[in-house]
């Protein structure tokens, strides 16, 4: 009796480590999807001289290739193009920001 309570309390640790490894795996596809929607929007925002909504667009193609939902899209001013991403986990949810533009506007927010 003993042995299948101490079976039961590792298959149940294995279980929540699991979870926590998949949650993890989640965040940093987010915040990888988040980082390349900001990069390529912002590229665009700055070739097609201001035009959000086409960057916006851009965006959230790059982050739907990686498997994740565009929630936030902004232009921050000074060719800076903000946005926020969520990604489905195994634990629900994972979110990430990322901020992206040109060196000249570093420091801006």
């Amino acid at each position: 009796m003993l042995a299948l309570g101490l079976i039961a309390v590792v298959v149940l640790l294995m279980l929540a480590l699991g979870l926590m490894a998949g949650a993890q795996g989640g965040r940093w596809r987010a915040q990888t999807a988040a980082d390349l929607a900001a990069l390529a929007g912002a590229e665009h925002l700055l070739a097609a001289s201001g035009d959000v909504d086409g960057a916006c667009a851009v965006a959230r193609e790059a982050v739907e290739r990686n498997g994740g939902v565009l929630r936030d899209c902004a232009h921050e001013g000074a060719g800076v193009l903000g946005v926020a991403v969520d990604c489905p986990t195994p634990a629900g949810r994972a979110h990430a920001t990322a901020r992206a533009g040109p060196v000249t506007a570093r420091g801006s927010r």
